[in-house]
């Protein structure tokens, strides 16, 4: 239940009334501390406390939460740790808090067993989310045994959170994915190892929709004419067998013409390896494809490149004037900064990119424009 629970939330509600059924308790429920219901990327999972009885707490009593705020004092509050409402506070006091008398008691809590959990990795700092077992006014404090039975699920449970926790960062990367793809004026496909096309911009779904010349088909791009196609396979078995093993000055591009039915100005197709770094769109990307379509009106420079490697403004403003032919002194002049500023910004340039030289770094850049 709890690796289906890392896909599905609503299922967490399920896994909290699992652990509560191991160890007797009267309610349970999963939560993430400071946050409101339904706040993204927060969990709130119960079968035992409504959405009603919950509001309180959120708004007001998360306050007034003596087990927490005493918890936190004693140092307490760790990933993967079980911890009882007398660990916290006495009885005693306890009993004349406003958090009882007010909150609890209504809804007949007493007492407490509780663990933390981290959606990540981390070890320090407060615990991401609880899961807390309740026990009624009448019931007695949690045992040893219950205690000891909780600890052993822990594990299985963290597991479950951490791998949710990498499901939304998936989901998130590849939404920003989509959002750099479409930032670029021309069509833009990248292809796996093999070949196969995993991410399309905009202007790639609009092109494979419409053109005569280029489609889709069994995951891979298509071209209408026979000896265009397979010039087209060739120059992208070159580009992923590169992007395997990715060196800057390796990283020559390849281009391809397409002719078209309805225009004597053929597609313009060119394919580059991807280096295999934290720059690229995607880890399993191995080249990309760009086809320009010499029809389209578009503005085009180096704002897809900026976009794709993360360049600075002040990267970006150097890479142009080496674009247009400047030497590095000529374009340190024309920005009017020093020589050595200019190779520094090289330097992060080539970093960035995975690129050794000018030569290199032009090559990759005349892809974008």
């Amino acid at each position: 239940m709890v690796l289906e629970a890392s896909l599905d939330d609503t299922l967490w509600s399920a896994v909290a009334d699992g652990v509560r059924q191991c160890v007797n308790g009267s309610r349970s429920l999963f939560f993430t501390p400071g946050t409101k219901l339904n706040e993204p990327e927060s969990l709130w999972a119960t079968r035992t406390i409504s959405h009603d009885e919950l509001l309180p707490y959120t708004d007001y009593y998360c306050d007034q939460d003596v087990w927490e705020i005493e918890g936190r004092k004693k140092g307490l509050l760790r990933s993967g740790l079980v911890l009882t409402g007398q660990d916290t506070v006495d009885e005693t006091t306890f009993r004349k808090t406003e958090w009882f008398n007010d909150y609890l008691r209504p809804l007949d809590i007493k007492n407490l067993m509780t663990a933390g959990f981290n959606k990540g990795r981390k070890t320090s700092g407060d615990p991401d989310f609880y899961l807390s077992i309740y026990g009624s006014v009448s019931s007695e404090p949690f045992s040893q045994i219950a205690c000891e039975t909780y600890k052993r699920l822990v594990p299985h449970i963290q597991n479950g959170l951490q791998l949710r926790g990498n499901f939304i960062a998936l989901e998130n990367r590849n939404r920003t994915i989509e959002g750099l793809l479409d930032s670029f004026t021309d069509a833009v496909l990248l292809l796996d190892e093999y070949g196969n096309i995993i991410e399309t911009n905009a202007v790639a779904d609009r092109l494979l929709a419409t053109s005569e010349s280029l489609s889709l088909i069994g995951g891979q791009l298509v071209v209408r004419r026979n000896d265009e196609q397979q010039k087209l396979r060739q120059a992208i078995r070159n580009a992923t067998r590169v992007g395997r093993a990715f060196n800057g000055d390796e990283a020559r591009s390849s281009q391809v013409y397409i002719s078209r039915l309805n225009s004597s100005r053929p597609y313009s197709a060119t394919v580059h390896p991807l280096p295999r770094s934290r720059y690229c769109f995607s880890k399993f990307a191995a080249a990309v494809v760009y086809v320009l379509d010499p029809d389209k009106s578009c503005t085009r420079g180096l704002t897809g490149l900026a976009a794709f490697f993360g360049l600075q403004p002040s990267e970006t403003a150097l890479c142009r004037h080496l674009i247009h032919g400047k030497s590095l002194i000529e374009a340190a002049d024309i920005l009017s900064i020093t020589q050595g500023t200019a190779r520094q910004r090289l330097k992060s340039i080539f970093r960035k990119t995975d690129t050794h030289s000018q030569s290199a770094l032009l090559r990759l850049m005349l892809t974008y424009r």
